[in-house]
């Protein structure tokens, strides 16, 4: 017998919610288990960053009552107001490969999503665009890097006998196993160094991250206006990101760029911790665990690019290429760092795909965005 409830304010079932995956992937060597601690804060309403601004409900389906799916209904009232709009959201999607499964916890989202006014439903979006997104749909062979989603390969065929739709489809760029800066990367930064004057680029400073944490946001909020579901980052969000910079980050391949003294693009990068977490298989914060992240996460291999953004007036200067030039040299002389991941991208970005073809970037990983019209 299916049954679903909600788990918001009861803390039975947001326990299941969080320890569903844990059991639905534990035969999977691939999957990166999150820790437990940050998801319990991501999912508390006082302090998780999109729940103390933004409008959120979490389902779980039972079968003969043992948990067998998730979802999160959530109306974005940030990017609502942007654009004007009324979409619903749903995200943290899991499940058995069980059709009936997946119908009962959507007909809850969705019945949730428009008694809250909502005229769509568009995911999986955890919680918004500017954290994991997508179903994956190509690169099961590898396990995922930090801030990536890995999911079941049967869920969008689930999605489609629901009457889902391809909204979009976004792209991850791999290159492995880099030894020296792409020739096209060296030789264009040196022709644009030439001919763009008043460039100037440093490293984060670690020791004012308040300030230039602002600094990246501005950029980035700017940068990314014009693309497709972008939604800005909140002050909660921007906090949340101060304390996971300081956490995480790795100020060596982190970059400010500024056109005649003005902040102009930035480019953020981390180091792949998902390859420390994925050796810790019940996601809790052991004393081994914390160990191998302290002793561990300098000595990474590969680092991801998270943020990459020029300001609307300084495009086509070639800013970018200046920015990956430092990111692969300076990633190069760490003697760690051999491979980079940059995504996502969107598929119909046809520029920043171009680039990083260009490069020598490979696609490895293809991710899907869903919508339902109701």
């Amino acid at each position: 017998m299916l049954s679903v409830k909600s788990s918001i304010d009861n803390k039975n079932v947001l326990k299941d919610f969080i320890n569903l995956p844990y059991d639905l992937y534990k035969n999977d060597p691939l999957w990166v288990p999150p820790l437990r601690s940050m998801m319990k804060e991501k999912f508390d309403k006082k302090r998780g960053a999109f729940l103390r601004s933004c409008e959120a409900e979490f389902f779980v389906a039972y079968k003969n009552g043992k948990p067998v799916g998730r979802v999160t209904a959530q109306i974005d009232s940030n990017y609502n107001s942007r654009n004007s709009n009324s979409k619903g959201f749903f995200g943290f999607y899991e499940s058995i490969d069980d059709v009936e499964v997946a119908e009962i916890l959507m007909e809850n989202c969705e019945k949730w999503l428009k008694d809250h006014g909502a005229v769509s439903s568009i995911g999986p979006f955890n919680f918004n665009i500017n954290d994991e997104c997508g179903f994956q749909t190509d690169g099961f062979d590898r396990a995922p890097v930090a801030m990536m989603p890995y999911t079941k390969q049967y869920y969008p065929e689930l999605f489609g006998k629901m009457g889902y739709k391809t909204a979009q489809n976004l792209l991850s760029f791999v290159m492995e196993n880099v030894t020296e800066t792409p020739e096209i990367v060296a030789k264009m930064s040196e022709r644009i160094n030439k001919k763009v004057k008043g460039v100037t680029i440093r490293k984060i400073d670690m020791g004012n991250l308040d300030k230039e944490a602002e600094t990246i946001l501005d950029i980035y909020n700017e940068a990314w206006s014009d693309n497709w579901g972008f939604t800005p980052m909140t002050r909660y969000e921007i906090d949340e990101l101060i304390r996971s910079l300081k956490t995480f980050a790795d100020p060596r391949v982190i970059y400010l760029l500024y056109k005649d003294g003005e902040p102009a693009a930035c480019l953020v990068a981390i180091p792949d911790l998902n390859q420390i977490l994925i050796t810790n298989r019940n996601g809790r914060l052991t004393p081994m665990f914390l160990w191998n992240f302290i002793t561990k996460k300098r000595a990474l291999p590969t680092f991801r690019i998270i943020i990459m953004g020029v300001k609307s007036k300084y495009r086509k200067m070639g800013l970018d290429f200046l920015m990956y030039n430092e990111a692969f040299s300076d990633g190069l002389k760490t003697e760690n760092y051999k491979n980079v991941e940059m995504g996502w991208i969107l598929e119909e970005n046809k520029l920043m795909v171009s680039v990083l073809n260009r490069i020598g970037a490979r696609p490895l990983n293809k991710y899907e965005i869903l919508e339902k019209i109701f």
